[in-house]
């Protein structure tokens, strides 16, 4: 059965869409179908990373803004390769709030569910990219639509205190019985190198969110950096590729252990 992960909160610069685009390649490198939906009005998950990545595919005509206007994935899935698929996105999705007035409030957080419904279960894993917004209508169709939340925070006191405030806007929207999303875990993404110094912040996540920190981390890496300019390189051979191919590895792998654990619970 399909399973639904957004990866965000609501900043920007954080890793997300990395993250997002890393864990799609490496979930279907592994042999599993996998799709993206790109929520972030940058387009930085599939426009920057997917598409650089795998350059020779077409991309289809319709984007997310599409989706929620024509209510229908078709036409606007795009094949990257075997298996990986993916929706881009753009800045028109900003405007999708108008075209949501037209549709009864009661409705207007179930229009994503509802258009990749049909299609969900050709996926083994659907990941959301969210985008950096707490209040609009992209943020609450994503969310509504994920069966798992996963955290990226930097390693920082106003970071540390934003990704508090994203958990408590997911524990308001889950009260409100819309949602079914579990949070799988909070990763520390290190936006620069480590050092002693940063032993407090650590000390301080931890206080804070306690069992929801995830063990691994993502760590300040310029061959990710590269991923923008290059697409995802992946060489065997390659030490660089290596390293930061095997960090990503560590927080996916523990994404899937604790989502494991989550529904043997349930």
């Amino acid at each position: 059965m399909v399973k639904v992960i957004a990866i965000g909160n609501f900043a920007g610069g954080i890793g997300k869409s990395t993250m997002t685009a890393v864990t799609a390649y490496q979930l279907a490198k592994r042999g599993n179908k996998v799709m993206v939906i790109d929520s972030d009005a940058q387009g930085n998950a599939t426009s920057d990373l997917i598409e650089t990545t795998f350059p020779d595919h077409i991309r289809q005509r319709y984007g997310l803004v599409d989706v929620y206007e024509r209510h229908t994935t078709e036409g606007a899935i795009s094949h990257a390769n075997d298996n990986l698929d993916y929706i881009w996105n753009d800045a028109r999705i900003e405007r999708i709030g108008v075209a949501g007035e037209r549709i009864p409030e009661a409705q207007r957080g179930l229009i994503l569910s509802e258009a990749i419904a049909p299609i969900a279960n050709d996926y083994d894993y659907i990941l959301l990219d969210l985008p950096p917004a707490a209040a609009n209508l992209a943020s609450t169709n994503a969310l509504i639509a994920s069966d798992y939340i996963v955290v990226p925070t930097p390693m920082t006191t106003k970071g540390r205190r934003n990704t508090s405030k994203f958990i408590s806007i997911l524990q308001n929207l889950a009260a409100t019985g819309q949602t079914h999303y579990e949070l799988v875990g909070i990763f520390i993404y290190m936006m620069f190198p480590t050092s002693i110094a940063d032993q407090p912040h650590v000390d301080l996540m931890h206080s804070t969110f306690g069992t929801a920190l995830m063990t691994n981390q993502i760590s300040h890496r310029k061959r990710v950096e590269a991923y923008f300019e290059n697409g995802i390189t992946d060489r065997p051979k390659d030490h660089w590729d290596k390293n930061a191919m095997q960090m990503y590895a560590g927080v996916i792998d523990e994404m899937l252990a604790r989502i494991k654990i989550i529904e043997k619970s349930e």
